[in-house]
């Protein structure tokens, strides 16, 4: 979830009102009457916000979410906790098709002693927070160095397709990731969260941006053999590549809804679709998720196959190849007339880091987004990248944001 576009900027933000006014008052007044979505992303990969590394007790690690849940709903982040449930090819739930996440024991496979994430479901709903069940649906692992595959093999219950499946495996950079091309991999994927909607009582199922993986070096993602068996009546890869995660999206969504009407589905897109207005992206010149990553969400939107959209704005206003406000205006187009929600992501990782642009030395950077996205009626609300970076309130980012909430 890190910005993959160099920074170019010029200063611009100083436009933007940072003061109450009364029309501030009406538009706060208004997404409070209609449930404004707040949220806060919790990861747990590489232990980065829960559990502490090393700290492998159950009892410290269920007394220190329930800390933070209660520094969540302090904040008056009144409405959705987006909680990574599988980080790497793993769970931090008791599961039929992944092993125990190592991030709870620092053993992968090992049983924790207790179910992570019917507690943090708990815990959540006894504070009025919904849950939200974040997975990385296609990564496996992201350190080649440390990654055997015959002992994650291994790990896996022996109930998991998976286990008599390694070839579905395949080694991009240093990432492994499962094959999205092979049919009964994307069932796979499917069976293991719809696992969850089942026996747990979560509000939502979220995806982040890591179905392909995001393109390096110039690196080719191996899968010529996978085209060459299904890719028959396609003209291009792309296209094809772009019609697995399409086909992955709607049957996903299909069975969330046949097993549990109530579960919310959503995606948070890297946060440029495609580039240039004269095909129907946006006046920017970065990455383009369509083209790069092969993940089209702004047919999602059309056709109905998700409930909300956290495309991952993660730039500020002065960033010329992709302007913060230039972005929302245009995902805020996208989903008018249609029934999926649109939240706005915000890069609160970025307080406070020059490497990013002087405008982040600016403590009201992400404040000035909020107030501008809130005045856009396509707008549901915002979610921020992550819960350590609001716990350290960096220049003081997170009392405006509380005082901001409480209006």
């Amino acid at each position: 979830k890190i910005s993959k576009i160099n920074n170019d900027s010029q200063s611009k933000s100083e436009n933007i009102n940072i003061n109450e006014s009364e029309g501030e008052e009406n538009i706060a007044n208004k997404f409070i009457e209609d449930g404004e979505m707040r949220g806060v992303w919790v990861s747990t990969v590489s232990n980065l916000d829960w559990p502490e590394v090393g700290s492998y007790d159950s009892k410290v690690q269920k007394e220190l979410l329930k800390e933070k849940f209660d520094f969540i709903e302090d904040q008056n982040m009144n409405t959705v906790i987006f909680f990574q449930v599988r980080p790497m090819g793993d769970a931090l739930y008791e599961s039929s098709y992944a092993p125990w996440s190592k991030y709870l024991t620092g053993t992968l496979g090992e049983n924790p002693g207790y179910d992570p994430l019917a507690f943090a479901v708990d815990e959540a709903h006894k504070r009025g927070l919904e849950l939200q069940a974040w997975f990385n649906p296609f990564r496996i692992n992201s350190n080649s160095e440390n990654f055997s595959i015959d002992d994650y093999i291994d790990e896996l219950p022996e109930e998991s397709p998976l286990k008599n499946n390694p070839d579905w495996i395949v080694k991009y950079n240093n990432y492994h990731y499962l094959d999205a091309g092979i049919p009964e991999v994307r069932e796979y994927i499917i069976d293991t969260i719809i696992e969850v909607v089942e026996n747990y009582n979560i509000d939502g199922v979220v995806l982040d941006d890591y179905f392909y993986p995001y393109p390096s070096g110039g690196l080719e993602f191996p899968d010529e053999d996978t085209y060459e068996k299904y890719g028959e009546g396609f003209t291009s890869k792309d296209d094809w590549r772009r019609n697995n995660i399409n086909s992955f999206i709607s049957e996903l969504y299909s069975q969330i809804k046949d097993t549990n009407v109530e579960v919310k589905f959503g995606v948070s897109p890297f946060g440029i679709w495609r580039n240039g207005e004269s095909i129907g992206g946006s006046n920017t010149s970065g990455l383009s998720s369509y083209d790069d990553v092969y993940v089209d969400s702004k047919k999602w939107i059309q056709e109905g196959w998700i409930d909300y959209i956290i495309p991952q704005i993660y730039w500020q206003f002065d960033y010329n190849s992709a302007p913060f406000a230039t972005l929302v205006d245009w995902w805020a187009k996208q989903v008018e007339n249609t029934n999926v929600k649109l939240y706005i992501g915000h890069a609160a990782y970025k307080i406070n880091d020059s490497s990013y642009g002087e405008s982040w030395l600016n403590s009201n950077e992400i404040i000035n987004q909020i107030r501008y996205a809130r005045a856009n009626n396509n707008v549901n609300g915002s979610c921020f990248f992550r819960l350590k970076s609001l716990e350290e309130n960096r220049l003081g980012f997170t009392d405006k944001l509380k005082e901001l909430y409480t209006r």
